[in-house]
Order: C-alpha cells, then structure tokens, then sequence
C-alpha cells in the first residue's frame, strides 16, 4: 500500500499545498512552523476523519486545531493504491461530524467506490485510529504504546469481523454495565440503593411514630419521575428502531457478502469452463473417446496378432529349413549304399578265390563270403530306403510348410494394413485437440478423456454457480443489497445506548416505587411497624443476592481479563524478535537487557533489577519507543507494508545513534514507504 499524491485545500496554517510521494523513502525538510505536524495529522485525517468533542482545548479538539486559519473549505484530497487498484479520498469538514463530506472515487474509472466505508483506514490496515496513531504514524515527542483490542486483533491475524476480539470487548462492557448497576462510584448502584432504602425502613422505624414526610413533596417527586421515565422510553424506543434497522443492515450486508461471492463463484467457473473450452478445436468429436478407446485397444489387438503371426513365421521358416537339411542328407544315402554292396561284392569274390585257390582253410574263404553277402545286402537296403517315395514324402512336407508359409504372409500383409489404418485413424483424431505429445496415441488419449472429464465438470460447475446466482437473484430484493449503505451507528453503540437507557429507566422506576411505597405508607391508615419489617427483611435479601452477584461478576471480568492477557502472549515473540533486531541496528550493538511485553511496555535490566523508560535520557527513550514503534509494525504487517509516517522522531539522538537511524531508515524503505519530517538538514 502506498501513497500517490494529495492536495490541501485548508488544513490548520496550509492552504494551497499539492504533494507528490516517491517510493521508499520520502524526506519533508522544512523550516519549524512551516505545518509538518499539520501534514501528517491531515493524512491521518483522510484515512480516519476527525472525531467530535466539545472540549475547548485545542490539544484535545482536532477540529478546533485544524480549522483553517485564513477560513474557506476545510479539507482536501490524497491519491493512493492499495492491492493493484488507485482509489482517491475527498473529505471536507465542518464543524460538527454531521457536516463532513466524504466521497471515495475509482481514481482509475472516475467512478464514486463504494469499496471502502466512511473511515477506509480501519479497512485497509485493519486497525482503528486509537491502534494506527499508536502504530504506524509517529508523531514527534510520542512515547505512549498502549495496546487496544484492534492492535491485539491485527497482530493475531484476526480481524474484528470473526467475533473473538469484538465478543470478549462486549462482555466486558456488559459485565462493567452489571458491575456498574450493584455498585458505582459515589456510593451509587443497586446495591447502594437497596441499603438506602434499608437505612430509609430503619430510620421510619425508629421514628415511626413521629413521621414528619411530606406527602405533597413525594407526589411531586412521582410526577418528575414519571415524565422522565416517558422522555428515557421515547429515547429507549428511538434506539430499538435504530437496532432494528442496524439488524436489517447486517443482514443485507450478510447477504451482499454472500452475493458477491456468489459472482466470483460463477466468474471462477466460466472462466475455467473457457479456458478447458480451448483445449477443443472440434467440440463434437469429444462424443467419439469411448469409440477411439475402443479402436485403440482394436489396435493394441492387431499388434499382438502381428507379433504373433511373426513368430508364427519364423517358426515355419524354421521348420522348412529342417525339412531341406533332412532331404538333402537323404539325398546322399544312394552313394554310401552302392558302396556297401561293392565292398559285399568284392568280399564275397575274395572268399570265393581263396576257396578255389585251396591254398587256406575253408573257414577264411566261408566268412569272407558271408560277410560280403552281409554287406551287400545291407548296401542293397539302404538304397531302397533312399529311394523315391523318401523322396515324396519330404516333397509333400515341404510343400505343406510352403504353403503354411504364404498364408502366413498374406496374414501379416493383412494385419500390417489393419494396424496402419487404425493408427492413422487415431493420429488424425488426437491430432484435433492441443495435446501435449501428439505422437503419443495413448497419453493423447487419456489426456483428452481427462480434459472430457474437466469441461463435464467445470459445465457443471458453471451451471450450478448459474443457477445459484439466478435463484438468489430471484429470492431477495437486489435494489436493497445493490444499493447498501453504511448506518450512522454501529450496533455496538446502539447496544451500549440501549443498555445504559434500560439501566436509567430500572434506577427510575426503583426509585418510583420506593416513593411509592412511602406514599402509600402516608397515605393508609393500615400500615403498621409489622409492615416495615417485612419490607426490611424482603430489602435486606435482596442486598445479600446483590452483592453476591456483584462479586461473581468481578471475577469473572477478572478471568476474562487474564484470558484475555494470555491470547495476547500469540504474538509477542515475533514483536520481540523484531524489537532485538531493531535495537541492534539503531543502538549499533545488540541490547540483550532489554525487553517488551505484552502490553508493549519496554524495560531495562540494571544490576538485577527491571527499570521502565522513565529512569532514562530523552534519546534512549526515544530509541528504544522507535524499536517498539518499528517492531510493532512488522509484527502487524507481515504482507503488503503499509506508509509509514515519522514525524522528526530522531530530534533527540546524538551523533552516532542519528547516522545508525538514517541507515536504519534506509533499509526499512526497501520494502515501506516511509514519510519522514524533519526541520534540520543535520537529520536528514
């Protein structure tokens, strides 16, 4: 968030006076007098207005301080941007709140916004003006760091709207209106009464038979009651109606929170139905997935059948190459027969020539003989076995595997056609959408289904967020929601209205009936000492009942205050970190001694024992509330870092500590916009 530019048209002693911010750091050197403090609260006052007092002195009246010295309009405008959007603030006061004017513009559109309220600071920042003058503006010679329920909300990180911070500041307010009805200051209170009234019973007992009470004078004081009792119920009726339409105003803001997210809603869902819509250059063919899933598992089908086909085919290559290895061996066993029957040839003729020579015994010319039959005959064997119908045989098994072989061809042929047409068919099908890898069929396919599966969605979601819109639409009056505006009070200060009439009207109508009692007490001729007592002893239970609520309900504001006490502790060691850092920059050495606590109270250890900031010079009290001013600011605002304005706060630091300050001042303006008055060039 920072600050653009602005215009003065009157505030305090400027007049005139146009201003444009830089990023980072912004030094307003001036002489004293020239209205730096003027500048600043008139930034403040753009954000926050000016409350209304009656008080005379001008330190405790802004408007009477502020009020233009040379007469003429009181107010301006300032320029500033706050996440991406340029809003600008025109506000003019008078002299009463009820006659400011405020108008907040689209600084882009020139168009009135109605993004913000009357008081855009505690919006924008999350804080209230208490917590902002206390936090990021620093203002010269401002020590005080009270912590309130908006600083303890923003630190947390909860904001008043989800009821814990504003729902513990109701009930102790209720329970110190309940406090304040048993028992007030000055001796006032229901308890206080009741012990009057007692005092009263015993002080006509004890003069009850020389009664000297005039009846004329209670009668008139009945009468002045009463009117006063009419005038508290016309202003407890005002205030009821005004309840009522705070709680009309709820309600319609309720239901304007919801119908704006009901647009967003709808807004998210059109444009992710748009932008899935792109993925799909030919709508209709997203009818088609089941089918193309279907061809690609055809596809996966024909593949495995090519594969099979092929092994099928290598087999029979195989076996055909058997088959001819076989029959070429066969082809081969004729010689090796014919041989043998030669060598059975010679060996029988042997036996026979050695039989005819007479030269050996007949067994070696008789077992030449047999063995040469033998062999021929084994000779003769084999050649019939090779002979022709070997031969037809491995003929016709080879023309088999042939003709398996062809037929194995022409299925292969078939299914490579098969394959090729289905996978074109579904290249050209993928190719119609903007897949992210194209040649990729089956990562195509299923991005596609999951995009099928998202616009199925987002159409619906579109549909419903639709109908929901149109249904409320139809359901509520938009001319109220459309045109909502801001009440004069809050809810809070009806409520704190209402319960603060309704006490004056019971302490009336007590009061009422005491004289009531007195007077008929005058007035009756049966009243006797017995009646008094009873009305004494009823009085006196009473009281007891009294203080004994009154004492429930202090402790019990008391643990809630230490409940309370303890939900503050969340956020102190990011302030304390952050504090230890800043101290080390500006003191130049870290300060282990020093330390913050929940209430952002800063305190020095000396010789054992903790010492506040009053026991100190001017400068170290200024340093170290910088420290807690800085580190207050980083724990509140660990995202978008707000302006910052520091109203001449290094006035009392010495030489060294005042360059540690500049550097400090430096670096914070990194990441703030940081607004810094001075009147000497020395500090600068």
């Amino acid at each position: 968030m920072k600050l653009l530019n602005c215009y003065i048209e009157n505030f305090g002693k400027l007049h005139g006076y146009r201003h444009t911010f830089e990023d980072g750091l912004n030094v307003i050197l001036e002489e004293n007098g020239w209205g730096k403090t003027t500048f600043a609260s008139f930034i403040k006052a753009m954000f926050y207005g000016m409350d209304y007092t009656t008080k005379k002195s001008i330190t405790e009246n802004e408007r009477r301080r502020y009020m233009p010295w040379q007469g003429g309009n009181y107010g301006g405008y300032i320029v500033f941007e706050t996440k991406g959007k340029l809003y600008r603030i025109e506000r003019f006061f008078g002299a009463k709140d009820k006659d400011d004017v405020y108008h907040l513009y689209d600084e882009t559109t020139g168009m009135e916004s109605h993004d913000f309220g009357e008081r855009p600071g505690e919006e924008i920042f999350g804080i209230d003006a208490f917590a902002y003058e206390r936090s990021t503006f620093m203002p010269q010679d401002s020590r005080e760091m009270m912590i309130n329920d908006s600083l303890t909300a923003k630190l947390s990180n909860m904001s008043e709207e989800n009821g814990n911070v504003e729902s513990f500041q109701k009930a102790i307010t209720q329970l110190d209106s309940r406090i304040k009805y048993y028992k007030k200051t000055g001796e006032r209170g229901r308890i206080a009464e009741l012990e009057g009234q007692i005092a009263e019973i015993n002080h006509e007992l004890a003069q009850f038979s020389n009664r000297t009470e005039s009846f004329e004078i209670l009668k008139n004081k009945k009468s002045e009651l009463e009117n006063k009792r009419i005038e508290l119920f016309n202003e407890l009726k005002s205030i009821r109606e005004d309840l009522k339409k705070s709680s009309e105003y709820d309600g319609l803001k309720a239901r304007k929170s919801h119908y704006d997210m009901l647009v967003k809603n709808h807004l998210d869902a059109k444009s992710r139905l748009d932008g899935v819509k792109l993925f799909f250059e030919k709508p209709e063919l997203m009818k088609e997935i089941d089918k193309r899933k279907e061809d690609y598992d055809n596809l996966s089908v024909w593949d495995e059948k090519y594969k099979d086909e092929s092994e099928n085919l290598k087999e029979l290559e195989y076996r055909k190459h058997g088959l001819t290895t076989q029959y070429e061996a066969h082809k081969k066993a004729p010689v090796a027969s014919f041989i043998l029957m030669l060598f059975g040839i010679v060996a029988a003729g042997g036996g026979i020539f050695l039989w005819v020579m007479g030269d050996f015994n007949i067994v070696i010319p008789a077992a030449c003989a047999v063995l040469g039959g033998i062999l021929f005959l084994v000779g003769l064997i084999t050649w019939i076995a090779g002979s022709g119908k070997a031969k037809r045989e491995f003929h016709a098994k080879i023309s088999e595997v042939e003709e398996m072989i062809d037929c194995s061809k022409i299925a292969l042929r078939e299914y490579t056609v098969k394959r090729e047409q289905a996978r074109k068919s579904l290249e050209n099908y993928v190719k119609s959408f903007q897949v992210e890898q194209p040649d990729n069929i089956l990562k195509s396919l299923t991005e596609i289904e999951g995009k099928i599966r998202e616009y199925e969605k987002f159409s619906d979601m579109n549909a419903n967020a639709m109908k929901e819109l149109n249904d409320f639409e139809a359901e509520n009056e938009m001319e109220k929601i459309r045109g909502l505006a801001v009440p004069r009070y809050s809810m809070g200060e009806l409520q704190k209205k209402e319960v603060s009439v309704n006490n004056a009207l019971m302490s009336i109508m007590e009061e009422k009936n005491g004289i009531a009692r007195r007077m008929d007490a005058l007035s009756s001729n049966d009243d006797d000492e017995n009646d008094l007592l009873q009305a004494r002893d009823r009085l006196t239970e009473e009281l007891k009942e009294a203080v004994h609520n009154h004492e429930i309900l202090c402790m019990t504001k008391e643990m809630l205050i230490s409940a309370n006490d303890q939900f503050k502790t969340k956020y102190i060691q990011n302030m304390k970190d952050a504090f230890k850092k800043y101290v080390g920059i500006l003191n130049g050495t870290d300060m282990e001694n020093v330390s913050v606590d929940i209430d952002l109270n800063v305190t020095i250890e000396d010789y054992g024992v903790k010492r506040n900031l009053e026991c100190y010079s001017t400068g170290y009290r200024d340093l170290l509330s910088l420290c807690t001013r800085f580190a207050l600011v980083t724990a509140m605002f660990p995202d978008e870092q707000p302006f910052l304005i520091l109203d001449d706060p290094f006035v009392n630091l010495d030489v060294e500590h005042m360059s540690n300050g500049m550097e400090f001042l430096k670096k914070l303006s990194e990441k703030n916009q940081l607004l810094y008055f001075t009147c000497h060039e020395s500090r600068a």
